[in-house]
């Protein structure tokens, strides 16, 4: 029988959340699509991007969704994403047994830049803010201890965008 949702469980669970969540921006800003599919994402990503961003509802493999990342991301030359006011939501310790799912909802800024003339990138293509809305899933057999978080679903709803002139 499976023991209660202690409290060590649970503050690892958080941590480990929020370290899946870096793991995915640093993804995306290091074009690290190996990281994404083998430590980041579900096999199966469900997607929900607004569709201001041109997004829709679509379920993708991993290996899908990063080929469609970088393509997104090839115009630029580089970006940073960023995620203020992490919320994650887990049960209490001690009233369940450790979760097999959890969400979590954060703001989240991307920054899109292109090099200029001397080949810095200093020229602002794009800047974008708005929430993330995810779904964990406990993946797999892991060692005690280890990260099995992975992002199953992404909601990203965007609240504003500046473009240069």
């Amino acid at each position: 029988m499976a023991s209660k949702y202690d409290i060590e469980t649970y503050l690892l669970d958080k941590s480990h959340i929020s370290d899946t969540i870096t793991r995915m921006l640093l993804g995306f800003d290091r074009e690290d699509y190996t990281s994404l599919i083998n430590d980041v994402y579900a096999p199966d990503v469900d997607l929900d991007y607004d569709p201001l961003l041109g997004g829709k509802s679509e379920t993708l493999p991993s290996l899908e969704w990063t080929k469609r990342l970088a393509k997104t991301h090839e115009p630029y030359d580089t970006t940073q994403h960023v995620i203020l006011n992490l919320l994650i939501n887990l049960p209490n310790p001690g009233s369940a047994y450790p979760p097999e799912k959890c969400t979590a909802v954060a703001y989240a800024h991307g920054h899109f830049y292109k090099k200029d003339d001397e080949g810095v990138p200093t020229v602002l293509a794009m800047r974008q803010g708005g929430r993330y809305e995810l779904e964990f899933i406990r993946g797999g057999d892991s060692p005690p201890g280890s990260n099995s978080w992975r992002v199953k679903k992404l909601s990203v709803r965007l609240d504003w965008r500046d473009k240069p002139e």
